[in-house]
């Protein structure tokens, strides 16, 4: 599995047909950002916010995790 950080102005483009969440509600999240999952390919939504053929950040459950223990996780940036 695989996760993704998505920053909460970008929300409304999450498809969760995509991810293993079905909505905004079953993920985690704070007030500023939140953590979807999903298998294989990086889902197409990741382009269309990131703007590139590149696509987000992806993380695997270590990176994810430490992630969300650091002060960051819950400050705007």
């Amino acid at each position: 599995m695989k996760y993704l950080i998505i920053e909460r102005e970008h929300w409304d483009m999450i498809d969760f047909d995509e991810c293993n969440e079905s909505s905004i509600g079953d993920v985690q999240r704070n007030d500023y950002r939140c953590i979807v999952s999903f298998n294989n390919d990086h889902p197409n939504f990741c382009y269309t916010i990131s703007n590139d053929n590149v696509g987000l950040v992806e993380y695997d459950t270590h990176q994810i995790v430490q992630h969300i223990v650091t002060p960051e996780w819950n400050h705007q940036n």
